[in-house]
């Protein structure tokens, strides 16, 4: 049962500004500006992050070097439950993760959060006007590609008094329940 996920996405230096300013409650630790101002919205946690890469220099060492440019990216934490009117303790069923989930979970970030969106005018009403066209699906998947997150993580939990079998079979998967400890 899903919890929570983690997802990013490498933005650009004009989001990331527009982001600084409009979001409420951000502070800053140093390297990541952070807000929990969200949370009610199903976003628990909202990062901004600008760095320059690591690169290897002549010696196989792994350097910043000066003239790289920044990269800039936004990192949320998903809470289903809260996102889409439920309890936030909580979790989801796995067999509900469709791709209109995961397109509705992309509706709530962006009409929160519009300057992770690029080209907005295909959601939505775009969508039957594509279809009509003929050209959706290659639209439509343009969109997807340019607008997606990195999934970096997902927080499952169980009930173990409830689904004992589900417990014991993602144990079983992770090699976890076969060995012995000493």
């Amino acid at each position: 049962m899903v919890h929570t996920l983690e997802l990013s996405k490498v933005i650009s230096q004009e989001s990331f500004e527009s982001l600084i300013t409009s979001c409420k409650g951000l502070k800053f630790n140093g390297f990541t500006f952070y807000t929990r101002a969200y949370e009610t919205t199903g976003i628990p946690m909202f990062c901004l992050r600008k760095f320059k890469p690591k690169r290897k220099n002549d010696k196989g060492e792994y350097v910043i070097f000066d003239s790289e440019p920044y990269i800039y990216m936004v990192v949320l934490s998903i809470n289903t439950g809260i996102m889409f009117g439920g309890d936030g303790y909580l979790s989801n069923n796995v067999l509900s993760f469709t791709p209109d989930f995961a397109k509705a979970i992309y509706d709530k970030i962006f009409e929160q959060f519009p300057e992770l969106e690029l080209y907005p005018e295909y959601r939505e009403q775009g969508y039957k006007k594509l279809w009509n066209t003929g050209k959706s699906p290659e639209i439509l998947k343009m969109y997807y590609d340019i607008n997606s997150f990195k999934l970096r993580r997902i927080d499952y939990t169980f009930d173990i008094l409830t689904s004992p079998e589900q417990y014991m079979q993602l144990l079983e998967w992770g090699e976890i329940y076969s060995q012995k400890i000493i």
